[in-house]
């Protein structure tokens, strides 16, 4: 339950001008600004995303959220040409416009779900201006992928692969995406990120990795806070209200 809520719709452009739909969720007396990032497939409203935010906007927090210009929920979107690199440069053609807006406020802290956990990460350790960062089951590369040998083959034979996407339509990625993914090892870029930070994983993900990997990934981290929540899967579903109570507890004692 989110109390004395202002919620406003926008459409912000990439620097390509492809649309992306956002909200920003603003609370009174606003302690800071959270921007929070769905994963590959997701979108802004997916009920993983929900339990990350209801949390933020009730520990004071400006909570943003949109969707990638090439992801699976975006009215401009060429999935098949959509890249991490990309996304990385939708967060920052969001925090460029948001911290132009009267209701901004800062510091800037970050969060995100699986894809969004690793731009989040990506983005923070070269702006350690960022107050805080909440990865849940962030992605860390693609050797922790259980599945990405038999997938990736496909993947290269193909030329594209297909997710879930909102409402499970059929969402295709296409090679571009691989072979810029693969580029990316979140373990070379965690000792820069010198802020606090929160790793929570679902105890039955296997998807970007397990608990044991997760936990050996947080230690990486200069400040970082390791949580599980059990029997949770990689969306942690039907354990979201578990989510929304770990990250609750996080923000209010860190």
């Amino acid at each position: 339950m989110m109390q004395g809520m202002k919620a406003i719709e926008a459409t912000i452009l990439n620097r390509h001008k492809k649309r992306m739909p956002a909200t920003l969720r603003i609370p009174e007396n606003a302690r800071g600004t959270f921007v929070l990032l769905h994963g590959i497939g997701g979108w802004k409203d997916q009920r993983v995303m929900q339990s990350i935010i209801e949390p933020v906007f009730n520990a004071g927090y400006v909570v943003v959220t949109f969707d990638a210009a090439d992801g699976a929920n975006a009215p401009d979107a060429n999935s098949m040409r959509g890249t991490t690199t990309g996304y990385r440069e939708d967060l920052e053609d969001v925090i460029a416009y948001i911290e132009k807006e009267s209701w901004y406020v800062g510091p800037l802290s970050l969060g995100g779900h699986s894809l969004g956990g690793l731009v989040a990460i990506e983005y923070t350790a070269r702006h350690p201006e960022i107050e805080r960062l909440i990865l849940a089951a962030p992605a860390i590369s693609w050797r922790e992928y259980r599945y990405i040998l038999p997938v990736a083959s496909l993947w290269l034979l193909y030329g594209k692969v297909r997710m879930p996407g909102p409402e499970m339509r059929n969402y295709w990625i296409g090679r571009p995406w691989l072979f810029d993914f693969i580029t990316r090892d979140m373990k070379r870029l965690a000792s820069k990120v010198t802020c606090p930070t929160l790793v929570v994983m679902g105890g039955r993900d296997g998807l970007v990795g397990t608990v044991r990997t997760h936990r050996s990934f947080a230690s990486l981290f200069p400040r970082a806070d390791f949580e599980v929540v059990p029997g949770a899967t990689h969306t942690f579903h039907p354990h979201e209200k578990e989510l929304t109570a770990t990250i609750k507890q996080w923000l209010t004692s860190s």
